[in-house]
């Protein structure tokens, strides 16, 4: 138990031959909070302008009117596709029966 007490007392005069060792209880417990990043584009400060938000949902329109034409424009070709690939089975058939005639 001296021994203890011993090392105690020695690692109390360490302390107090340091004085440029920070304080503890001087210490910020929470870190400060980040700022928003600008590379998210939903996320914003409430004190933007109303027009700010007015262009965002233009765009975002623009987005759903570009992809409601691509996807048409899908549609489109697939439904030419299958159309074709409807024509083309008789067509074959009847050259294969041709052949198969000779």
């Amino acid at each position: 138990a001296e021994a203890e007490l011993e090392a105690q007392r020695k690692a109390e005069e360490e302390r107090a031959n340091m004085p440029d060792l920070p304080i503890p209880q001087n210490r910020p417990m929470v870190p400060e909070p980040l700022p928003t990043p600008e590379s998210l584009g939903g996320v914003r400060e409430e004190d933007e302008s109303k027009e700010e938000e007015a262009s965002t949902i233009a765009l975002l329109g623009d987005r759903a009117a570009d992809t409601k034409e691509d996807l048409d424009e899908r549609l489109d070709w697939e439904a030419r596709l299958e159309e074709a690939e409807a024509n083309d089975s008789p067509t074959q058939s009847t050259e294969s029966e041709q052949l198969l005639e000779e």
